[in-house]
């Protein structure tokens, strides 16, 4: 074992890591070019498998369940963000809620949809306001608990700071508060969204006794063909397309911006 760095310095592995990291764009671009061409591929082979399908109404149910996607996770950060930092703005608040907050957060987003479906059948109501609800349930809780754990991590020296310079109101949001939580707010950006396709699934389309109560997306395209496997194997795909384009193209990206910009 002792005898391993000098076995690393003989092979010249330090300069070959040195001429690697020099061309990393070029490997990056190469990387994500290819998986782009791969994706292309996939997609005309599915095509052409698939021909069965109507991808014109899938694609149309695809954009349908992302913008509820977004709009829970939107609702969410615009809920529970001023209300992470109200909690966590006063110890003694903190105490008191943050344990309940863990207790509720723990409790997975399908055990309220029975609670939801006994609200449908006894309001007898056919609004479909239910699947932005249903998918704030797995998202709600990563902008509280990472808000709360980003409001903690500020120094105490830096929130004096802004008492001295008297940042108050929307000022003391955007020049100070936003600023030292941006990281969390990106991992709990990074979660929800996940999170939140996976519980769109279970709120587009809800089953109770024989009754079922659905909504047009891909979420329902996949719980009503769990007996049709290479339908519900496409719509799985789509949403794994679609995650994994977010993260290389979004969310890794603004992670990165984050640690190297906001930091103390």
């Amino acid at each position: 074992m002792l005898s391993l760095p000098q076995v690393w310095e003989n092979l010249r592995l330090p300069q070959f890591m040195q001429w690697l990291h020099k061309w990393l764009k070029l490997w990056l671009t190469l990387w994500y070019f290819s998986l782009g061409c791969a994706m292309v591929g996939l997609i005309g082979f599915l095509a052409t498998y698939l021909k069965w399908l109507n991808w014109q109404t899938l694609i149309w149910w695809t954009l349908l369940t992302t913008g509820r996607v977004l709009a829970a996770v939107v609702l969410s950060a615009l809920i529970f963000i001023p209300l992470a930092v109200w909690v966590a703005s006063n110890p003694r608040r903190l105490n008191r809620i943050q344990p309940w907050g863990q207790v509720i957060g723990s409790i997975p987003a399908d055990v309220y949809v029975p609670v939801v479906a006994l609200l449908i059948v006894a309001t007898g109501t056919t609004h479909q306001w239910w699947v932005i609800p249903l998918i704030m349930t797995g998202t709600q809780w990563y902008f509280f608990f990472n808000v709360i754990a980003g409001y903690l991590a500020i120094p105490a020296d830096i929130q004096e700071v802004t008492q001295v310079f008297h940042l108050k109101g929307w000022r003391w949001w955007t020049r100070f508060l936003f600023p030292s939580l941006f990281p969390y707010l990106i991992t709990a950006i990074i979660n929800a969204a996940g999170a939140a396709w996976n519980a769109d699934i279970a709120a587009e389309l809800i089953t109770w006794g024989t009754k079922q109560f659905s909504v047009a997306g891909l979420g329902a395209y996949i719980a009503g063909n769990t007996d049709n496997k290479p339908a519900e194997a496409t719509g799985v795909l789509i949403i794994c397309g679609l995650v994994g384009i977010c993260v290389i193209f979004i969310w890794q990206p603004l992670y990165r911006f984050a640690e190297r910009r906001f930091h103390y």
